[in-house]
């Protein structure tokens, strides 16, 4: 999808696309990890090319251990994520994570790319997040 059909995705279900920062933090959580499951490479862990050959992206669950103290899988690696944040000045955006097109040291928890906003790809996903209720007080 390009990057307003994502967007229009998550607003058709009461939510929106996760910000750069959401992502990153859900993926590197307090510790501020490298990679969702600690700070060392490890290959294999995550869905990412091999050998310079492009993996094709696969379900979610396939990469058990690909998944983040905060228990949230394929934040690097898999498929690049749009992300929310404002149009860089080269009216570009921004797909967050890696994929299993890049090398694993591309798809860490701090990993961003400026892609056209147009661009359709199966290495291009998106993830929708939504904002906490208030508490009542």
């Amino acid at each position: 999808m390009t990057w307003a059909e994502a967007n229009a995705a998550c607003n058709d279900r009461g939510k929106r696309l996760c910000t750069v920062d959401e992502l990153s933090w859900a993926c590197a959580g307090p510790a501020n990890s490298r990679f969702p499951y600690g700070d060392e490479l490890r290959d294999g862990v995550c869905n990412t090319a091999t050998d310079e050959t492009p993996n094709p992206a696969r379900p979610v669950l396939e990469h058990k251990k690909c998944k983040s103290k905060q228990f949230v899988w394929n934040l690097a690696g898999n498929v690049e994520e749009w992300a929310a944040d404002a149009e860089t000045p080269s009216g570009m955006r921004v797909a967050f994570g890696g994929s299993s097109a890049l090398p694993p040291e591309s798809s860490t928890c701090s990993s961003v790319r400026e892609v056209n906003p147009t661009t359709r790809s199966s290495h291009i996903g998106f993830r929708c997040c939504v904002d906490p209720l208030p508490v009542k007080k």
